[in-house]
């Protein structure tokens, strides 16, 4: 399981934006309309990140994420590498 506080923790020094995907094209191509289904069920689960204190040389991501989901959608942003796959 996953537990996301609030996206980040007063302290903590970091934060991103986790993403449950149940719409990913890979999974809808299954060979039956139940195993599609059952793919779709399950999702993915992406993680943005925007700022990481241990990585303090990459800066804060913010307006870098929000600008390629505006232009690209979550998904043209997962293409681009800007996220983690958690699951």
């Amino acid at each position: 399981g996953f537990m996301v506080a609030g996206m980040g923790m007063e302290g903590c020094g970091n934060f991103g934006i986790p993403v449950l995907d149940s719409t990913s094209a890979s999974r809808s191509n299954q060979s039956s309309p139940k195993a599609a289904a059952a793919a779709a069920a399950d999702g993915l689960v992406y993680y943005f990140p925007i700022q990481d204190a241990k990585d303090a040389g990459q800066g804060d991501k913010y307006n870098a994420t929000i600008s390629c989901f505006e232009q690209k959608g979550v998904g043209g942003c997962l293409a681009a590498g800007l996220a983690t796959k958690w699951a």
